[in-house]
């Protein structure tokens, strides 16, 4: 399979949303990360999108609670691989790296036109 692109009108209003979405595809057995908002990046304290999207596809929780992250992972993975619905609640550094938030993340595959699934959290 391969990676799914958005035209530039879509991928210019997905990534200028206030609110926090990622859109994801499973490639391979890998996650793929294919769209990060402003709003995303504001939640989780990039100032930098190339830096959110290096991190969303090299090391995903490396923010997370050390107590969360097999859990999380592992509800990533049925997600990926069963479909169904997501949602997780879990703990992730603050931007100053010195306290923790807690993030409730939801989401859903949506089939494309083209028949490409793609996760939206």
């Amino acid at each position: 399979m391969k990676k799914y692109k958005f035209n530039d009108v879509e991928r210019t209003a997905l990534e200028k949303l206030r609110a926090p979405l990622a859109v994801y595809q499973f490639i391979e057995k890998r996650v793929v990360t294919l769209i990060l908002s402003d709003g995303f990046c504001e939640l989780f304290g990039f100032d930098d999108k190339a830096e959110a999207y290096y991190m969303m596809d090299n090391d995903m929780y490396e923010a997370t609670h050390p107590d969360d992250k097999a859990r999380i992972a592992g509800e990533a993975f049925r997600f990926a691989t069963e479909g169904g619905r997501y949602e997780v609640v879990y703990r992730t550094l603050t931007k100053a790296r010195n306290s923790y938030k807690i993030v409730h993340s939801m989401g859903e595959h949506v089939i494309r036109e083209d028949g490409t699934r793609l996760a939206y959290i």
